[in-house]
């Protein structure tokens, strides 16, 4: 194929020195520079545009090796004669190679010289002192974060004379302590990349790994050097990029592989500018324009046709391959900003510029267990599939032994004591508990076996006249098996789509040899449609994204200025914005009247809160919609100021760092529609689980004892939650002060001394919509406090009754009473780096590292105390024992007809029995972790080096969840454990925020 660019002159320009074909499907293009040819020089200079001067006076303080700004390298060395001896005064020029920007400076008095803050990019060095030949080296690559050493040794002669050096750079590590790696451009455009995002390439670090398993469903997400995964740092240009909880991943902008210049994970005792995380930095720096055109186009595709077959597809019974269709494309394009006869911005101004498209249609296999076809022939009447498809035993109180899946009668429960005979089956039970009989077309008197082939072709048998024909109605709504048996037994593969847009952007402008300003931009929107997970309108989904339609967005941007005051005191402070709203909304959350449809009553039907609730039956997949509408948007604005000054053989730096994060949530689970399990407790053995007969405790009606002295009305739903829809909207602050020194005390040996103060504030809901639970002794501590506007209103009289009934103080605060954090947060960091000779450097470091955000600051906004009493709470209703039904406040029992009907979510009528009360902390030192490591770099060639080395890491006070209003004794089974709790009137087992 033969392909031609216009260059700006008009002319056709060379191809095959302007277009090459990558790999990929990627065309990339470069080294059209514009016609010198209408220059415009009357650009206005924005000089101190943002400049702010040092505001920070910190004295006697050391601070760790950094080596330049988060996205910045740093470029250092010595300049000594042939003999060795040191020399002072000899102009050094520093040149971007892409730019023509040239920084200079002169070796100071012991021949060092120092550029602090360089941008990322190839430079060329020049040398010169009188007396001395030229010293000229160039392809000098300056990665983030990186020291580059050059060692200069002139030769005498006279100045017009140069000596070029080529070669590579030194490898070696010999200004830090700091762990990590460099992933350059190359790598990330060359690797492979599911989905292109490229910072799953930090697993390919040394001591990075995918993290264990967790309940976040953030993904990608990893552990560094046993850090965890809840403190890495995402950056990018130097930029708050961490996600707060509205999108499933961890950060908020992500452009494109090819339209990074490289980016750098760094994984312990990093510098004092640093702080903020404690656990790995992601920082990626977008790529600026140069005074050539450069850009690349490409395509990458997938697709069912060149994929393997999902093993759900292939086995017990084959299954059709599912659709898969993905195409991402897009392309980049850089170069100096050229308008014709206007204005010509080599050496100036430059843009780059990416777009990123991705089109999915993925067939994603869905595994569901459902009623199998004799379930359904029978009407519900014939269950004996449970216990076909199942293996196993289970014995009750009476020494009777039955086959694993037998259903039991729940209007047969009744208790039993050791030693005494069961008047009901004339049999002596071996221990004290509870029994009931199973459903057996038979009689039951003297049996005590039920596990033969004979027995088990009686039971299971249910009367049509106990079932209620409106579980029957809910359990007609699942789809007919796709195979035999009772686990996993439908597949089918639904479609899930995704259509995302994604444009970045940045402008470089040299204002002058010692001004630069720069400012970037990303913009990025995600439309998934997600499949139900059942054919049905009632299907949910387990995977993150949910059943229904998902929309993500997210942008950031950044202003940045440089300043050098002089050749050796350079100042920058930058300015980001980032946000990242979202909605999660369910394909029937604004369907209303189908609760209706089933006889289930009180289910609230408002906005997001339509649909069918949720139905959890233990053996089968769950009925329902799981959450309403759900809207989130984190924002977050970042401020940081940097001044840097070499003085001599020390590199000081002083800043500082002040975020404001604001986030807000509206996303109840499970709502007001409610969730209901049926686990089977009451149609097993009791105090059996796992029989899989949840499908019997929905169909059988409560209703009173067959038996003499057996319980009444067991049955219905053993679990029942439900929670007020909320909304929340939060502001949280952190601020960060460090200091720090590189000090190059010898040519081998440079020192690392820093030190930073962090300030973490707790969240605070900007309505005062907080409560928090302080357990305690009742009648003696316990207090559950209550914001100034929550208290404006009035509480139920059932709150009021039950809170001093069970010896809680109600107290009306301010919700910034509601906790504090420590303000001694002061982090030391220690680290030396010595060169033994020119291919062998020890290194060792020490830090301490404070964290803040998801693990670090308390009352998050995902956490418990917007979520209580009385401006959003939550109901448990579990159940008591095996032998008494689920009732609500008003002893209503949890039927499938009664729904919710006894439940009300307005504040000042809620029966607050069986009120979730949600607490943190009061008071708390910040979670921090202790970092060292100790390593030896050896060069094995001119680019290969050879590491090896021990890092290690203590955690402090680190986040927990524990439990609240809970049993802490091993109580007999079937004991009404709401009876041992210290709040019996108010829901066990809730959350606790703590930090140990």
């Amino acid at each position: 194929m033969d392909y031609s660019i216009m260059g700006p002159s008009g002319k056709r320009q060379s191809t095959p020195a302007g277009l090459q074909r990558t790999r990929g499907g990627r065309l990339s293009f470069a080294g059209f520079a514009p016609s010198s040819r209408g220059r415009f020089a009357a650009c206005a200079r924005l000089r101190g545009v943002l400049r702010m001067a040092a505001l920070l006076a910190l004295t006697a303080a050391f601070c760790p090796s950094l080596f330049a700004q988060i996205d910045m390298g740093r470029v250092l060395g010595r300049v000594t004669d042939q003999s060795g001896a040191v020399v002072p005064g000899a102009k050094v020029s520093l040149t971007n190679q892409g730019t023509n920007f040239t920084h200079t400076t002169t070796s100071a008095a012991d021949g060092n010289f120092v550029f602090p803050d360089i941008k990322v990019g190839s430079y060329r060095v020049e040398i010169e002192a009188t007396g001395f030949e030229k010293f000229v080296q160039a392809g000098i690559s300056v990665d983030v974060r990186q020291d580059v050493l050059i060692n200069a040794t002139l030769v005498p002669g006279r100045m017009t004379q140069t000596v070029e050096v080529t070669g590579v750079i030194q490898q070696l590590q010999t200004q830090s302590s700091s762990t990590g790696q460099t992933i350059g451009g190359t790598a990330v455009n060359d690797l492979p990349l599911n989905g292109r995002d490229w910072t799953t390439l930090a697993m390919i670090s040394t001591g990075v790994n995918i993290s264990q398993p967790d309940n976040s469903l953030l993904r990608p997400l990893f552990s560094a050097d046993g850090h965890d995964l809840w403190v890495n740092d995402y950056r990018v240009n130097g930029i708050d990029n961490n996600q707060g909880f509205s999108n499933p991943k961890p950060y908020m902008v992500l452009p494109p592989p090819d339209a990074l210049s490289e980016f750098k994970v760094e994984t312990q005792n990093y510098s004092a500018d640093l702080g903020f995380g404690g656990g790995a930095v992601i920082d990626a720096t977008v790529k600026s324009g140069t005074n050539a055109i450069h850009g690349d186009v490409w395509e990458y595709l997938r697709n069912s046709e060149m994929d393997a077959a999902n093993f759900f597809e292939n086995s017990p019974t084959p299954v059709k391959k599912g659709l898969f269709q993905q195409s991402q494309f897009g392309g980049t394009l850089g170069g100096p900003v050229y308008i014709p006869h206007l204005y010509d911005g080599r050496n100036k101004t430059f843009f780059f510029v990416d777009y990123q498209g991705t089109r999915s249609n993925q067939a994603t296999p869905e595994v569901d267990s459902v009623p199998t076809a004799n379930m359904v022939s029978s009407g519900y009447t014939n269950l004996q599939d449970l216990i076909t498809y199942q293996s196993g035993t289970s014995t009750d109180d009476l020494g009777r032994v039955f086959p694993l899946g037998a259903v039991f009668d729940p209007a047969t429960t009744r208790a039993v004591t050791k030693g005494s005979v069961d008047p009901v089956t004339d049999l002596t039970a071996t221990a004290s508990g509870y029994v009931r009989d199973p459903f057996y077309q038979g009689s039951l008197t003297g049996m005590t076996t039920f596990n033969t082939a004979a027995a088990e072709a009686n039971l299971n048998i249910l009367p049509a006249t106990r079932l209620d024909s409106n579980a029957i109605k809910l359990l007609q709504l699942y789809p007919t098996p796709t195979q035999s048996g009772i686990i996993s037994n439908f597949t089918y593969d639904p479609s899930t789509t995704t259509t995302a847009n994604q444009v970045d952007w940045r402008v470089d402008e040299n204002f002058s040899s010692v001004d630069q300003l720069f400012a970037t931009g990303s913009w990025s929107h995600e439309f998934v449609l997600a499949p139900p997970g059942i054919p049905n309108f009632i299907g949910g989904s387990g995977d993150y994204y949910g059943e229904g339609s998902n929309t993500y967005g997210a942008q950031g941007y950044a202003l940045s200025e440089t300043h050098a005051f002089s050749s050796t005191m350079v100042n920058e402070v930058r300015l980001g914005y980032e946000q990242s709203p979202a909605q999660k909304e369910p394909s029937i959350a604004n369907e209303f009247g189908i609760p209706t449809q089933f006889g289930i009553q009180g289910i609230v039907q408002t906005g997001g809160n339509g649909g069918l609730p949720e139905f959890a039956i233990s053996g089968f997949t769950t009925l329902g919609v799981v959450g309403p509408i759900q809207q989130f948007n984190s924002s977050i604005w970042d401020l940081t100021e940097n001044l840097t000054k070499v003085h001599r053989a020390h590199t000081f730096k002083v800043g500082f760092q002040g975020v404001h994060e604001r986030d807000f949530l509206y996303a109840p689970n499970p709502g007001e529609r409610g969730a209901f399990t049926f686990s089977g407790a009451y149609a097993s053995v009791p105090n059996f689980s796992g029989s899989s007969t949840g499908i019997a405790q929905l169909l059988l009606s409560p209703m009173n004892s067959t038996v003499a002295g057996g319980y009444n009305n067991v049955g219905g739903a053993d679990s029942v939650s439900a929670s007020k829809i909320y909304e929340t909207d939060a502001d949280h602050y952190y601020f960060g002060i460090y200091a720090q020194d590189d000090w190059k005390i010898t040519p081998k040996l440079t020192l690392n001394i820093g030190v930073r103060w962090d300030d973490d504030t707790p969240e605070i809901d900007r309505h005062q919509n907080e409560s928090n639970f302080n357990p305690g002794p009742p009648n003696g501590g316990a207090e559950f406090v209550v914001s100034s506007t929550g208290c404006s209103q009035p509480f139920s009289t059932s709150f009021n009754t039950l809170t001093a009934k069970d010896g809680i103080a109600v107290v009306c605060a301010p919700a910034s009473a509601f906790g504090s954090i420590a303000k001694a947060n002061f982090a030391p960091r220690l680290g030396a780096a010595y060169r033994l000779g020119d291919k062998l450097v020890l290194r060792a470091g020490w830090g301490l590292f404070y964290v803040q955000g998801e693990e670090g600051s308390i009352g998050q906004v995902n956490g418990f105390v917007s979520r209580n009493y009385p401006s959003s709470f939550s109901f448990s209703y579990p159940s008591p024992n095996p032998y008494t039904p689920v009732t609500y406040g008003n002893g209503s029992i949890a039927t499938i007809e009664n729904g919710l009907s006894a439940v009300s979510f307005v504040p000042s009528l809620v029966n607050a029995s069986g009120l979730g009360l949600l607490g943190r902390q009061w008071n708390y030192g910040g979670p921090y972790y202790i970092d060292y490591n100790f390593m030896v770099q050896y060069q094995v060639s001119r680019s290969q080096t050879f590491s090896l080395g021990y890092v290690g890491n203590q955690a402090h006070k680190l986040l927990q969840n524990q439990t609240l209003n809970d049993t802490d004794e091993i109580l007999p089974p079937g004991t009404t454990v709401q009876n041992y709790v210290p709040f019996p009137d108010f829901a066990r087992g809730q959350n606790y925020e703590t930090f140990n």
